[in-house]
């Protein structure tokens, strides 16, 4: 049977027209992607196939629209502000957020060129300020040598050029400076042993030219890569980010368009624009984002909307443990000279003192080498108190050997404990009476003159008590003096923690070699320190009472402790673990503390009031015992989304 159409009059095709027009053109809407923001990465988007409005407005004003909701993508050259992140909010617009490409730009010198290995922002802009008129490089570092400088710089109109221009101080780069193209850059470059000239890094990876490396000041010399600026420890990049509104997720063709730019190919499209791929891990991640519609900040972590407030005063009161000391008055001493309206007051009387302390209220934070027992735990719930625990990586003892006593190479802790225990003085003098099968060889021992933690580590790893080490050795606190004369005596040892340990590696100090604890000879290294499995180290961790957290005078020290600038405190104390890239992600869980910490004390709980232990109020000791506290995580980017630690 066939069915036939009717005919339908004029009038009425009319009406359906009319009917009809509204719904094709709503359609037509729905399948148009509106991206607005940067002109440098809206071609990535254009290459990935939809069918896309695009407006090139510039990232700032591509986030004002997008934060109004009218926009689906924002393509921009940097992470969304704190203000523009308000703004999204009050107009109700949550986002996915993407990092699809970095453009990065690479300082490059010629492969015959020896001397210009890492270079400071300063120097830098002694090469390309426009102020500057440096004709020599030893002009620009006097260990350099001297020598004429030829300086080759980006076409004035290209993204490598803005980068380097937001580098140097001035408007430009100097005028006797040639611009050429990348291509002319970099035969410049590799023809002339004294020039030196600024690429994208694809070209430069490809161009038989050395990349030098830069030193912004907060994480040392970095190299540009993927890796290292999305740690942010290379700055002469932007990381290239795409916000898509999560409201237009369900629009026809948008996921998909997502999907592609960070799919497999994104890495080889991304080199195909000129610009670096991004890491792996972060492509990955991306694409966990669109898949879990997961929303907010994933890679901008650095981005703050807290601030330290210029007037803020107060009272803050720390102590614990004498692993800290140190670290402490280093953070305590810069903060005051920033903000002299704190008064930060730190008394170290030992970690099981200053545990008692805070859990009766009477300290604002402690340093410690552990979490809490369960038995310090429930005397703080006695008094009510909660704690939260910071943590800023591992502390290690290294031990530095002859490097031509292949005996030393490992050594059990019972082994270093015997040489360096107070009872071996004038009994243990030769290597044969610490282990047989030694060579008979007069044992030489180094270390520092004045007692510290670092002793202290030592012998609590070893000989398992916290003493003083044997008299019978010759002390000096330069580690270089240590290192140098260990080099120098076969079957000298000596001991140092890990940052002094760099210090002599970028010394140069010849015949000398780490030795390697414990019965699996571990090797001391960034990797089996920060992970604990170096036997003598421990973790350094801030303990922090909730109730403080909600003060501004508490909260101003520890989100200084965790700038980017403070950092070198950090590694100057030979703290292992806690990355430069890890610190945004320290700082967002210190914001959210806060958060919590203000919440619980404008709007208290009635609790439940446990009995004290007699540990809540018995007479400080002045001992530190790290090994009485449990070795938990504390606030670190890992961490997140955190929220206080409720004691038990």
């Amino acid at each position: 049977m066939s069915f036939l159409p009717r005919r339908v009059g004029g009038g009425m095709l009319a009406l359906l027209a009319l009917l009809i027009a509204p719904v094709l053109l709503l359609a037509q809407e729905d399948v148009t992607i509106r991206v607005v923001g940067s002109g440098v990465v809206t071609p990535l988007l254009e290459q990935a196939g939809a069918t896309l409005d695009v407006t090139v407005t510039g990232t700032n004003d591509g986030f004002a629209r997008f934060c109004q909701g009218a926009a689906d993508i924002a393509a921009t050259t940097r992470p969304i502000s704190a203000q523009e992140e308000a703004n999204c909010v009050a107009n109700g617009v949550t986002y996915l957020e993407l990092v699809v490409a970095h453009n990065v730009a690479a300082v490059v010198t010629s492969s015959e060129n020896t001397f210009a290995q890492c270079l400071t922002i300063d120097e830098l802009g002694a090469l390309f300020a426009p102020s500057s008129q440096n004709t020599n490089w030893n002009q620009i570092n006097a260990s350099f040598p001297d020598s004429a400088l030829s300086l080759s710089v980006p076409e004035f109109n290209t993204a490598t050029f803005a980068l380097l221009d937001a580098l140097v101080e001035g408007e430009g780069v100097r005028s006797d400076a040639t611009a050429l193209s990348t291509e002319e850059i970099l035969a410049a470059v590799s023809a002339n042993p004294g020039a030196v000239g600024v690429v994208p890094l694809p070209a430069a990876l490809a161009g038989g030219v050395k990349i030098v490396e830069l030193n912004a000041g907060d994480a040392g010399c970095a190299a540009p890569s993927a890796e290292t600026v999305e740690g942010r420890t290379y700055t002469a990049a932007q990381r290239l980010f795409v916000y898509a509104n999560v409201a237009s997720l369900s629009k026809a063709g948008l996921t998909d368009l997502l999907n592609t730019l960070v799919g497999e190919n994104a890495g080889a499209n991304a080199e195909a624009a000129g610009f670096t791929a991004a890491s792996a891990e972060a492509y990955e991640n991306d694409r966990a984002i669109i898949a879990e519609g997961r929303a907010g900040r994933a890679f901008s972590e650095d981005v703050s909307a807290y601030t330290i407030p210029a007037d803020v005063s107060g009272a803050v009161t720390i102590g614990g443990a004498a692993a800290g000391a140190n670290y402490l008055t280093s953070v305590t001493s810069a903060f005051a000279t920033e903000f002299p309206g704190v008064t930060a007051t730190t008394t170290i009387e030992g970690e099981q003192a200053g545990i008692r302390r805070l859990c009766n209220g009477e300290v604002d934070l402690i340093a410690a080498t552990g979490e809490l027992t369960q038995e310090q735990a429930d005397n703080c719930a006695a008094n009510n108190i909660s704690v939260t625990p910071v943590d800023l990586g591992e502390q290690a003892v290294v031990l530095v050997a002859n490097g031509s006593s292949s005996y030393l190479q490992c050594l059990t802790t019972a082994e270093l404990g015997a040489v360096w225990n107070a009872t071996s003085t004038g009994s243990i003098l030769t290597w044969d009476q610490v282990r047989a099968d030694f060579p008979a060889t007069s044992m030489t021992l180094f270390s520092p003159e004045s007692v510290t933690a670092l002793t202290d580590l030592l012998l609590n790893k070893t000989a398992g008590v916290g003493t003083i080490n044997r008299v019978d050795i010759q002390l000096n606190d330069d580690p270089l003096y240590r290192a140098a004369a260990t080099a120098n005596v076969e079957g000298a040892l000596t001991f140092m923690d890990w940052a002094e340990y760099q210090t002599v590696l970028a010394n140069n100090q010849a015949n000398i070699q780490l030795v390697g604890v414990g019965e699996g000879c571990v090797q001391p290294s960034e990797a089996t320190i920060a992970d604990g499995s170096y036997p003598i180290s421990q973790p350094l961790r801030l303990l922090v009472n909730n109730t403080a957290l909600a003060r501004r005078e508490v909260q101003a020290v520890l989100y200084y402790a965790a700038s980017d600038a403070q950092y070198g405190l950090i590694t100057a104390q030979g703290l292992v673990g806690l990355g430069f890239d890890e610190l945004a992600g320290l700082r967002q869980s210190l914001q959210e503390a806060f958060t919590a910490a203000e919440f619980a004390v404008a709007n208290p709980t009635p609790e439940a009031t446990a009995e004290p232990s007699a540990e809540a109020t018995a007479r400080s000791d002045s001992g530190s015992h790290p090994g009485e506290l449990d070795t938990t995580s504390g606030l670190r980017r890992s961490a997140r989304p955190c929220a206080p630690t409720q004691t038990k």
